[in-house]
């Protein structure tokens, strides 16, 4: 009967952690990213998109200028370059909190006039 009583109380513990009202969270950010129309990136030109943490590229992509798009990437620092040059930086410094649907919730967005007013991601 001893041992039912130490089973008990630890299978008790289990239940009330998968219970627990924390949020689910993951080391993550999303980043909503546009490059803006300006001398050196003309309206219609397309671009080479690179997002790099401690120097290591973990996402790229490319776009219309004037555009906007999503990343998911690790928190930290996260550098972005366009065509091989630096543009902008974003940094989280935390995890990510998780939706009902366990997706990432909010986002940074690096953007200026003549980009979508909103983040695509997030």
């Amino acid at each position: 009967m001893h041992p039912r009583v130490v089973v008990l109380p630890a299978l008790a513990v289990l239940f009330l952690a998968g219970c627990s009202d924390e949020p689910k969270t993951e080391d993550a950010q999303n980043i909503g990213f546009c490059v803006a129309p300006s001398a050196d990136f003309a309206a219609s030109e397309h671009v080479e998109v690179e997002f790099r943490h401690d120097g290591k590229v973990v996402a790229t992509t490319s776009t219309d200028v004037g555009s906007a798009i999503g990343v998911q990437v690790p928190t930290g620092a996260i550098d972005v370059y366009v065509d091989g040059k630096p543009y902008g930086q974003a940094t989280s410094y935390g995890p990510s909190t998780l939706d009902e649907d366990g997706q990432l919730r909010g986002s940074i967005y690096i953007s200026g006039p003549g980009c979508p007013t909103e983040s695509p991601i997030g």
